[in-house]
């Protein structure tokens, strides 16, 4: 327990900072702390905060500025007791990682923790609290906190941090931070013990998301049309579920997705009666949570599932807005853990429970059952192709002999393809034909300027797909084995054609966590570096891993660099990973994700970036503590 400060229980100081739209400093303020000051660097923030002094007091100060030029002596603070704020967390999060991955301290704005350092080496307040995402415990390769629990404990704090569930303590969402509470006096800090779930005292029932906006409820709503590609699913779906409702091992007789190939909000429709999951800062067209009417929830409601005072202004549109409630720390929370501290640290009158070091939390329980449930789980391609390869084409069980013909016509340009600047933009066609018997596509792709070179790539999948196919054979005949998109893209028309699967991805899921229904082979009698590399991503295991950029230097033989090599394959609609394209690619690796180009209807193609346009910073250059 820590050492009380009584004599500062009735003018506790604090200063709030990278404060956002104001979550956390809301819940220290109702718990009776003074406010002294809120420093933010975005403009419509600091307005947030601005348009709310009856919050925090007409003497609260906001300022508007780049941490790093924060100097607490020219702001006139005066004496701080307590530290509240956790830098931005996009370097950290889940957002991070589909965006590019988790490049932790290294990234600028990680960074902004050295600065954070800097202001408590100069105040030496009693204690902090930091927030920070779940992430931030394995960013670096979890070297990251590490580094982040040396630089307080050198300041002279003695640490104690948890991962603290937002749910546990009253608020309808599900959302998970990182709370770490630091002390000068000594002793270790202990946590609040939650206020609801299963680990609540009295095993209270977590706060719904239904009865958080019941009074805001239009009892004669009738879904409205919402628009798009996915609005028919979006109505099927059943609240509480999301796109895995689409998915073969859900049972659903025309499935549209693999199991696992996207984010857990994707086309997520909340469950009335329970807290929603995690309501992020900028949601897609198609991320939820949405209400179980089948809309995206009001701002009125989502002040409610974060708890915010609904008097509370926020300022900017409705992104904006949303922006900066899926930024905050839900002032609930922010309460709780304030009270815990204020009881500690500074003689608070308030009861509160505490619990000790070894309390277990019921989201630590709940992912627990989850990492024991995947461990039994047993992925479909783990026994999928027996040794006895006549077995993967014993078509005894039950499916239908379907019958199916189709032409088409594929339309490249330089877009697509790489072409010399000087042809300017040019087009190929390629003719497609394609016969399904015997559940097999048998598939010719046709250049109408080939020399009749030939190139077959074979899918072999571990079980008949939706009683139609269990093969697809494509023939390429062209001249130029740069095209072999267009091979995979006819691999795409048979599957559009004949299952309720948009494109290949959708049946082979996400690479981070593949689930793939099929065996790829590619074979041909060209000795073309292109082939060669097509055929070494017919190896599953060499797509699991990364590879040298000198390995493709060699592979190819051409007088280019790795990475321009990597940029050529991505022309040709391979997503190839580099440094250049995802920042936590090791230097001088690079990584294929898929056996297969990106399909070309696809949109979700991760466009190169140039290195230099990655916001970086090298610790060398942060201010040292």
């Amino acid at each position: 327990m820590v050492r009380k400060d009584k004599s500062r229980a009735d003018d506790i100081r604090v200063l709030s900072l990278f404060s956002g739209g104001g979550g956390l400093d809301i819940g220290f303020a109702r718990a009776g702390f003074h406010i002294i000051a809120s420093s933010e660097i975005e403009t419509l923030f600091c307005e947030t905060l601005d348009a709310n002094k009856p919050t925090f007091g007409q003497d609260h100060k906001v300022i508007c500025e780049d941490i790093a030029k924060f100097n607490p002596t020219e702001h006139a603070l005066g004496r701080i007791d307590f530290v509240i704020g956790g830098p931005p967390c996009q370097s950290f999060s889940a957002a991070g990682r589909r965006a590019g991955g988790v490049y932790g301290i290294n990234d600028l704005r990680g960074s902004l923790f050295w600065h954070y350092c800097r202001i408590l080496k100069e105040l030496s307040p009693t204690g902090f609290l930091f927030e920070n995402v779940r992430g931030i415990l394995s960013a670096n390769n979890k070297t990251a906190w590490g580094v982040i629990q040396e630089e307080f404990a050198a300041l002279g704090y003695s640490l104690r941090y948890r991962v603290v569930d937002a749910a546990e303590y009253g608020v309808p969402q599900h959302r998970e931070r990182v709370i770490m509470v630091g002390s000068k006096q000594g002793s270790s800090f202990l946590f609040p013990r939650p206020t609801h779930g299963p680990a609540s005292a009295e095993s209270r029932p977590y706060f719904g998301a239904r009865e958080a906006v019941s009074d805001l409820q239009n009892k004669d709503e009738k879904p409205k049309p919402y628009g798009g590609m996915y609005e028919e699913l979006l109505l099927e779906i059943p609240p509480g579920s999301n796109y895995l409702h689409f998915t073969e091992k859900m049972n659903h007789p025309h499935p549209r997705f693999a199991w696992r190939s996207r984010f857990s909000d994707f086309l997520y429709v909340a469950d009335p009666d329970k807290p929603t999951k995690t309501i992020v800062a900028h949601p897609g067209k198609w991320a939820g949570p949405f209400h179980w009417n089948k809309r995206k929830f009001t701002i009125a409601e989502l002040k409610r599932l974060f708890t915010f005072p609904d008097d509370y202004t926020i300022t900017g549109s409705e992104l904006q807005v949303i922006r900066q409630l899926g930024n905050s720390v839900p002032p609930r929370l922010g309460y709780c853990m304030a009270l815990a501290i204020k009881n500690q640290f500074f003689g608070g009158a308030e009861s509160i429970e505490l619990v000790p070091g070894s309390f277990v939390f019921d989201h630590d329980k709940r992912k627990a059952r989850k990492a024991a449930s995947t461990k039994r789980e047993v992925r479909p391609n783990e026994d999928v192709y027996p040794g006895d390869q006549a077995l993967l084409f014993d078509f005894t069980e039950s499916h239908e002999q379907t019958a199916m013909r189709f032409e088409e016509t594929l339309n490249y340009v330089s877009s697509r393809h790489v072409v010399q600047e000087s042809l300017g933009k040019t087009t190929r066609s390629f003719f497609v034909k394609a016969t399904l018997e015997a559940a097999c596509w048998s598939v010719e792709v046709k250049d109408r300027e080939s020399t009749e070179r030939r190139l077959t790539l074979t899918l072999d999948f571990n079980k008949v797909i939706q009683g139609n196919f269990r093969k697809i054979a494509v023939a390429l005949v062209t001249d130029d084995c740069e095209y072999i998109c267009a091979a995979w893209d006819a691999v795409d028309l048979c599957i559009r054609k004949s299952t309720s699967y948009d494109n290949i991805q959708k049946l082979y899921g996400h690479f981070t966590e593949p689930y793939p229904q099929f065996r790829t082979s590619v074979d041909s009698d060209l000795n073309h570096p292109l082939v060669r590399f097509a055929r070494q991503l017919c190896n599953y295991e060499y797509l699991a891993g990364y590879h040298a950029l000198a390995d493709l230097e060699t592979q190819f033989e051409r007088p280019s660099s790795g990475v321009e090599i990597a940029k050529w394959l991505r022309d040709l609609g391979y997503d190839v990973r580099t440094k250049e394209t995802n920042r936590t690619t090791p230097e001088g690796c690079f990584r294929v994700c898929y056996p297969f180009t990106m399909p070309i209807n696809s949109k979700r193609f991760v466009s190169w970036i140039e290195r230099g346009r990655h916001k970086t910073a090298d610790r060398t250059s942060i201010p040292t503590t």
